[in-house]
């Protein structure tokens, strides 16, 4: 059995335009995920609100509130702490995100197994 190798997801600099990215991930490419600026570093979360399962964002790569500080799930306006995905506001109210690993090499965002 072969070991799973780390999925590039983006450049880290592609970041920058809304702090988020969504990707698709998976052999064959079935699951969705976002990646975040959080701090200094890079945070991943399957992108599903732990609500009812629907996607975060409608479209595009916007994940955060209007103050840029919360991610929000545009649907039923839940709002998560983008360190550790835990639900702050909403109908998932101290819930959370399930959470990828990640890691940032080569100036890239890596998905890890």
């Amino acid at each position: 059995m072969s070991t799973p190798t780390p999925w590039r997801i983006c450049a880290l600099d592609d970041l920058e335009a809304t702090g988020a990215k969504e990707f698709e991930y998976g052999n064959p490419r079935q699951y969705w995920g976002f990646v975040i600026r959080a701090g200094d570093g890079v945070r991943a979360y399957v992108n599903a609100c732990p609500h009812v399962g629907l996607p975060l964002n409608l479209s595009g790569d916007h994940f955060f509130d209007t103050d840029g500080k919360l991610l929000l799930c545009q649907m039923h306006g839940a709002l998560f702490r983008p360190d550790d995905g835990f639900c702050v506001s909403g109908p998932c109210e101290g819930e959370g995100l399930k959470r990828l690993n990640v890691e940032v090499r080569d100036g890239a965002v890596w998905l890890c197994p």
